[in-house]
């Protein structure tokens, strides 16, 4: 294999979590903080999440206070805890293969570890070599780039031997942070401004997980 470790975000590119789980969780807290706004659509909830990132929503649009932070985290948590999203068609089997030809699988997410850990023995009986989750302090989180360092160095693998797999701009600012390829997972875009951005600065735009074979054995170019 050309490619000895995937690093994955978890949301939306390995689960398909945000329509089923993290947007009605900001419903409820918008019902809960905000009741007298008019909800956000998901798709401007997607919106939102891409240009300024999650936190950036909460802080700088709808002007969340540390306490009201807290109520948004204590929502968010319960509804993660209580539900396991599904992985994407395909995703199962290419982890599982993966990892059965001697892979490396780091994932680094904004979720939390104990939900990306249950995740995957859900779906594929195993847990990641390495997570990298929210509950990680603030330095360990992407766009820096320490987690990836940190894995990398852990089982010192070069930058070509690496390879990015996410949906935001937070996992491509930490693979260009470290020189590492970078692949969106376009498999769950529905915006098109989302699709444009990747198509134009991402290495590999990918419309299913199968295509990473492409890149993990044989190095094609499938943008």
């Amino acid at each position: 294999m050309r490619i000895k470790a995937l690093i994955l975000d978890h949301d939306d590119t390995v689960v398909a979590s945000s329509e089923a789980i993290h947007y009605p969780s900001f419903l409820e807290t918008l019902r809960v903080l905000r009741p007298h706004d008019v909800p956000c659509t998901f798709e401007e909830f997607t919106s939102m999440c891409f240009h300024h990132g999650f936190l950036g929503l909460c802080k700088d649009i709808y002007k969340f206070n540390n306490e009201e932070m807290e109520v948004e985290y204590q929502i968010w948590k319960h509804n993660t805890s209580k539900t396991i999203p599904p992985f994407y068609p395909q995703m199962a089997q290419l982890l599982t293969e993966f990892k059965a030809m001697g892979g490396l699988i780091a994932v680094v997410s904004h979720s939390e570890s104990k939900e990306i850990s249950r995740d995957y023995l859900s779906h594929v009986g195993f847990v990641p070599d390495q997570i990298y989750g929210y509950d990680q302090n603030e330095a360990m989180r992407k766009p820096n780039p320490a987690p990836l360092l940190h894995f990398m160095n852990r089982y010192q693998l070069q930058n070509e031997d690496v390879m990015v797999v996410d949906d935001m701009k937070d996992g491509f600012f930490m693979a260009k942070a470290c020189g590492v390829a970078f692949a969106a997972a376009g498999w769950s875009m529905q915006l098109e401004d989302m699709k444009r951005f990747f198509l134009d600065h991402a290495d590999y735009f990918l419309v299913e997980p199968n295509q990473l074979w492409s890149i993990i054995e044989k190095d094609l170019t499938v943008l």
